[in-house]
């Protein structure tokens, strides 16, 4: 039997079959909502800077200008469009977590490495929620890049989705939802695996809980960096295919794919235009994953069941 020393040494050994599955679903989407609500506005800063074509407004070319011009042309309200339906991701983030867990749980006797199985599970877990997240996303961004100052429900806005495009129409961009977040999932939980393991292996004697905390706060927020920079191209084409809508001055549907997104973002602004909203991306990745791992590994050790505390 584990002893709560080793389980606070060493947390990844807090495996699936070790969690009070009861408590495990009640504090972690209290908890997670919490970090959502805390962390949406570095989403939407990014979500703009991303769909915005060449700014002739340099201010709003960087983090900080963003966030003024809302302030002062859409007002505080204005930081939280398309919450709500982003908030439904709730139920996808505890099916991501929950099949991540048990793939890897699953997958520990046939993968040695520990690298290769967070890869794996994260990488599949993330599958599995955007099947079901998509079009959620798709409201979400159609509402965070609306700059007017009304506010466009979540409803009319996925009616509006629906007359125009039908029912795939709310999963325009599955494709590059799929092979963004996929590898973004995938190199989070190996990156942060291996700093853990790092971290766990230099120790020669049991740590204080607050310097656990921070440690797995450090590893989430450099896993946070790794996996918002490496796959930052991509999540520029999937922004830009869900946000797309009607041209209405024109009144012609737009036929963008994966390619065409990416290609004409290179003619308009050359090869940097990958990096486009890098920093907010950075900034939300990081600050998210710091809480949101702190959260989960305290969710985790909230629900031990009795046996193994």
């Amino acid at each position: 039997m584990a002893t709560k020393e080793k389980l606070l040494l060493q947390p990844s050994v807090i495996e699936w079959d070790h969690i009070d599955k009861r408590k495990f679903f009640f504090y972690g989407p209290l908890l997670n909502f919490s970090v959502r609500a805390m962390l949406y506005p570095t989403k939407l800063i990014k979500t703009r800077m991303q769909v915005q074509t060449a700014v002739k407004n340099a201010a709003q070319s960087t983090v900080s200008g963003q966030f003024r011009s809302i302030l002062r042309n859409e007002g505080v309200r204005a930081l939280y469009k398309g919450f709500w339906p982003d908030s439904m991701g709730l139920l996808a983030s505890q099916i991501y977590i929950t099949s991540y867990e048990v793939l890897k749980s699953q997958l520990k006797p046939s993968v040695e490495s520990e690298v290769l199985r967070n890869l794996l599970a994260g990488s599949f877990a993330s599958m599995v929620s955007q099947t079901l997240m998509v079009p959620f996303e798709i409201v979400s961004q159609r509402q965070m890049v609306n700059r007017g100052e009304s506010q466009t429900s979540a409803f009319k806005m996925a009616r509006a989705v629906l007359a125009r495009d039908g029912f795939f129409g709310l999963y325009r961009g599955y494709i590059a939802s799929l092979l963004t977040f996929g590898p973004t999932s995938g190199i989070w939980w190996a990156t942060y695996g291996f700093i853990r393991r790092f971290q766990i292996d230099r120790k020669s004697s049991p740590s204080a809980e607050w310097v656990i905390i921070a440690e797995q706060a450090s590893a989430g927020a450099l896993s946070g960096m790794v996996s918002a920079v490496s796959t930052n191209p991509l999540d520029i084409v999937r922004t830009r295919l869900q946000a797309e809508r009607q041209n209405t001055s024109t009144g012609v549907k737009t036929n963008m794919t994966m390619y065409s997104a990416g290609s004409d973002l290179i003619k308009e602004e050359g090869v940097s235009g990958l990096l486009k909203g890098v920093r907010a991306r950075m900034i939300h990745t990081s600050f998210s994953s710091m809480l949101l791992i702190t959260v989960y590994e305290c969710v985790k050790r909230f629900s031990v069941k009795p046996e193994y505390a």
